[in-house]
This record gives structure tokens, sequence and C-alpha cells, in this order.
């Protein structure tokens, strides 16, 4: 047989066995991670069927998707109802079961048929950082129009893009004027929240169940005009697909219902934060369902950050969350609460804390000695000495005879401690069950203290409740003490002042101490040799290594260099030794330095060539 004859042989040989292939369903998604998470989720339900499935997950956007399945180029995939009217020309509705009517009724005039409601729902939503919210008042995407003037939104080319329900009928529609507008790539969309947190943007139009909006503390405006359209997740199917595959219908209605918009929130979280795959993540959303049989693998590298339970509300907080996970991708990174962040940590509870500065000292008779074994991975911000006491105290923190402060061993009753060593008469400290403001002004309202201590970050919402001028309290001069002696013996210290516009309930600026926040990490131990010596075989707590200590420093945007009072990691601390030259390579002392090697040459064979004539004259 020729090899032509071969050949041809060979090629009908695979033609007949791709004619005996079993046909697929064709399985498609858009590129963001929940249409991923939900079409891969599809693919799994359908293989446990016994369905054979082609993955197409993703396609790329709204439009491509939407062609792709009337083109026949996909059999189904994952779809929102309000974004289906969109497509099909409708006006969107807030009415969830209308929305769903229409949608169903016309994806049928296209050769479609659309699936039972999966359970939750992703619209659009107005977000502002907790901060912003309380500093203007904000509840409702109408409390904008005043502000808006003033304030930067960014949103992405998708939304900006859309002409019934995007960004030029939504600030139509709410009379809103933003001192400037930014529009990125629907790809780059986690962008958004790191200009909110960074202060780039101040309003963000983003997905209901993105996770950021929970971990990182994020006021979602109430739309109480219901601009934005219901957005039911839905499966969308070809209808020549269930004719061919009838067993896709029964098989995604065990899915119909049983997503939550929390749940759907988590699994997004495990694919944008913590860099799983959608695929994996999908299997195991099934099987916590009950929906396929099988073990699931619960294993996820994790690292924990210890960090006061109020403090973790703040923006420091979320800021110092999102440069973690932009270091570690793929790792499940999580915050730890504790009134005692690195104590957490030595104790192996997490694997770095963040805490004010004070909390990496020993106090003893009002002087500060630095506490072993740990070391300053990067400075982030400031604390306040944030000091309560009833609106008719007359005085400072200098002259209260009681002072409550968080429990033994906080950062607040180490504060309290230090105070107390240098007044004459000491004031009694009182230690509290907890370190939030709350606690702190019901120890001064109910005359168990003069005054309160809370060490926090400016506008902590706990802060921000305390001061409305409901409570009855005030902010105290925190600063009168720390003169003389008192300042060399406390150095990491700092005079500051909380502006009269910060909380509702001052109108005048109060003068107060502030100190460093800190991540702290486990500082080498003293044996080591090397990051991979014998460190690797002992059961401390390891230090943070050289390349994500510097990583982390560069994902956290602009911050303060850590002060000189704290150890710092080794590899923010310069090298100082410097290599000294082998030549100098100055004309007039290279000259000199000739000279003087001739002069000595010259002398050396002065002493040899007399030498021996001396010696002959002794023999003579």
């Amino acid at each position: 047989m020729t090899c032509t004859a071969k050949s041809l042989g060979a090629l009908i040989a695979m033609l007949m066995l791709a004619g005996c292939m079993e046909p697929a369903v064709r399985v498609g998604s858009k590129d963001f991670a929940e249409n991923r998470i939900l079409a891969q989720m599809f693919v799994l339900l359908l293989e446990d069927a016994g369905l054979r499935v082609e993955s197409r997950i993703p396609l790329g956007g709204t439009s491509v998707t939407f062609d792709a399945l009337r083109t026949g180029s996909i059999d189904l995939y994952p779809e929102y109802t309000g974004t289906g009217l969109v497509l099909l020309g409708l006006p969107g509705t807030p009415d969830h079961d209308r929305a769903f009517t229409v949608v169903s009724r016309e994806f049928g005039n296209v050769g479609a048929s659309v699936l039972g409601r999966l359970g939750f729902e992703n619209t659009y939503s107005a977000i502002v950082t907790e901060q912003t919210a309380k500093r203007l008042g904000l509840e409702s995407i109408h409390d904008l129009t005043e502000h808006a003037p003033g304030l930067r939104l960014a949103v992405t080319d998708d939304f900006a893009r859309r002409p019934a329900d995007g960004l030029q009928p939504f600030v139509n529609h709410f009379g809103l004027n933003f001192e400037n507008t930014e529009i990125i790539s629907l790809q780059a969309r986690g962008e958004l929240y790191n200009m909110l947190l960074d202060g780039r943007a101040d309003v963000i139009i983003g997905f209901q169940t993105d996770p950021q909006i929970a971990d990182y503390q994020l006021r979602v405006l109430d739309a109480q005009e219901e601009f934005f359209p219901a957005y039911d997740a839905v499966p969308v199917v070809a209808r020549g697909a269930l004719v061919q595959f009838p067993a896709i219908g029964l098989t995604l209605e065990r899915l119909t219902g049983r997503l939550d918009e929390r749940r759907m929130r988590d699994l997004n979280a495990e694919v944008i934060f913590n860099g799983r795959r959608p695929r994996e993540v999908a299997r195991e959303a099934l099987l916590d369902l009950g929906l396929i049989a099988g073990r699931p693998d619960r294993y996820r590298p994790s690292i924990n950050v210890a960090i006061d339970p109020w403090e973790a509300e703040s923006a420091m907080a979320a800021t110092i969350l999102r440069a973690a996970r932009e270091t570690l991708p793929g790792r499940n990174i999580s915050y730890r609460e504790h009134v005692t962040p690195i104590a957490s940590m030595l104790n192996h509870e997490a694997r770095v804390a963040v805490a004010p500065s004070i909390a990496q000292f020993e106090i003893s008779n009002g002087r500060a000695a630095l506490r072993a074994g740990i070391e300053t991975v990067a400075a982030t911000g400031s604390f306040f000495a944030h000091v309560l006491a009833r609106r008719d105290f007359q005085g400072s923190l200098a002259t209260a005879k009681t002072i409550a402060a968080g429990p033994l061993g906080s950062p607040s009753y180490k504060f309290a401690k230090a105070l107390a060593a240098w007044q004459n008469p000491p004031p009694k400290i009182i230690s509290l069950s907890d370190t939030n403001a709350a606690a702190a002004v019901d120890a001064v309202t109910d005359d168990k203290a003069d005054a309160a201590v809370v060490l926090a970050t400016l506008e902590r919402p706990d802060l921000v409740d305390a001061l409305h001028g409901e409570t009855g309290v005030k902010l105290l001069d925190a600063d009168d003490w720390w003169i003389g002696a008192a300042r060399l013996a406390l150095p990491f210290l700092q005079r500051a002042r909380i502006g009269g516009n910060v909380y509702e309930g001052m109108s005048e600026p109060v003068d107060v101490l502030a100190m460093q926040a800190t991540v702290v990490g486990p500082a080498p131990p003293t044996f080591i040799v090397g990051r991979q010596g014998p460190s690797s075989y002992s059961e401390d707590v390891r230090p943070v290594t050289d390349s994500v200590v510097l990583e982390f420093n560069d994902n956290l945007g602009p911050h303060p260099d850590i002060g000189p009072h704290l150890p710092r990691a080794a590899a923010l601390t310069p090298d100082l030794r410097r290599a000294e030259p082998t030549l100098n390579l100055q004309p007039g002392h290279t000259v000199l330095s000739v000279g003087i090697l001739f002069y000595l040459i010259w002398c050396l064979w002065l002493f040899l060539r007399s030498g021996p004539a001396r010696g002959e004259t002794e023999r003579d």
C-alpha cells in the first residue's frame, strides 16, 4: 500500500471515529469570576448526569457570549434577567417576577429558553467607603446629589456603554454632576476597589455580590428610586440543545433557588482573593449543596493577620488586607481578631499582627523597653489616643484621677500605665472588658472613671458613633503630661491634633498623642544561619521573608518609613557597610603613592647593599 493510500485510510478512519463520537453540550460564560463559577457548576452537573460537555469558558463580554448562543457556537451560559432585557432592547424593571416573565417570553422569540432562577441577584450598586458615608451622611444614591460636584466617580467601560441602565442614564436619573468620572476596562474591574481604598475615587459602581464590599467594610448606597433593574441569575439554553439533550433542563433545575447572595460572595472571594480556579470552587459548592457526590478537597493555604477586633472595620485594615492579598495571591488571607494582636501572633495564632507601636514595648515604671522576638514589617499610618470624658468634666487627661483602658496587656492599657507612672499622684487604672469606644463611653457615663482611653485610627466607626453628640461625652486633651523626662522615656509618642471637623460631636481641635500603626512579624532567632538555615527545623514562628516584606511595602502604596525607635525587618534596613576603593584614581594621590613606593624600595636596596659590607669589616 502506498503512503498516499495509507494517509487516506487513516483520514477515513478518523472521520468515522468522529462521526461515532457522542455529541457534547457546549457551555460558555462571560469573562468575570462569578459568571465563570456558575458556568462551571453547569458543566459539573451535566457531567455528573452522564452528558459529554465541551467547556468554552470564558468567551468574553455580554454581547460576545449572547451572540455565541444565538449563532449556535454554544448551547448555554449563565445570564441575568436585567441584562437579558437590555440585550433584547426592552426596558428594565425592579419587579423580579415581571423581569423573569418578560425575559423568558422574549428569549423564546430568539430560540432560547430561560430556566429557573438560581436564587440570588447581582445588580449594580453605588459603593462608598464607610468613612465617606459617615462624613457626608450618605445612605441612598439620592443623598449623592448635594455632594457629587466634589466627588470622583469610577466605573467600568461595560457600565459606561449600557444605554438603558448605564452611566449616562444613571447620572441623568439622579441628577448627579460628579467632579470627575474615570472609566476603566471591565477586565480590570477589581481596580475600582483599589481606587476607592486609595482615595483616587469617592464613589464606584460595582456588583452587589462583589466580595470586596463585606471584606473591606464598604457601604452600598440604597437605590431608593429603584433605578437598577432586577438582575436575577438564570441559565439560558438554546432551544435546539434542549431538544437534542433533554436531560439539560432536569439537571440544571436542581440548582434552582439554591444559591443565595452570601454564598455567591463567598465563592467569588475564593476566586478573586484567593486565586483558586473557578471549576475547583464550583465543585466545592456543589458538594456542600449535596448536588454531586464526592469528597471535597478542603486544603486552602491560609494566613491569619492578628488585629484588634474593632480596628478590623477601619479603612487602614482594608488597605493592609488588600496589600497582603496582592503580595501573596492564591493564599486565603483573613483577620484574626484579638485584643493583644502581637501576643496572638507569638502564640502561633497569626502570621503577622497589626498594632500601635506601643504594643512593641514593655512598659515598666513609665519607661519603655522593646519586646524581644519581633520586628516591624511596615508602618501604615497612625493610632491616636482618643481620651473620652463626660462633657461636664473640667480638665485634661493629666488631671484625671481614675482612667479606664482596654483589657490587661492591650495597647490602650499600656498607654494608661505609662501615663500613671509620670503623674503625681498617679491615677487609678481600670481595665475594661473590651477595646471599643462603647465600653469607654459606659465607663465615664456610669462614673466608673474620669476618663477612658481608646487607641484607634481616625474615624473608626465605633468612635464615630461614640462622639456623635448624643452620648454626652467629649474628647480630652491628652498630651499635657508628655513633657521632659516622659518624652525621653516614651520616644514612640508624637504630638498630634484631631481637627474639629473629624467627629460630629466636636467643635474645636483637640491636642492628643499619636503613634505609628505597624505591621509586626516574628524576628529571626539569634542562632539563625540565613533564612533557610537551622530555623527551618524550629517550631518557633519564623520571620516574614525579605521578598515578601519588600513586595508588601510596595503594594501598600505611599506610607511612612518605620520610626527609628522600632526594630525593622532586615529587608528594610539599609546596608551601611561601604566597600573601600582598592585604588585611588586621583592623579596627585597616585603620583605621591608611586613616589613613596620607590623611596621604600630604594631604602631596602641600600640596607641590603650595606649589610654584607659591614659583615666583611667585622670579620677582618
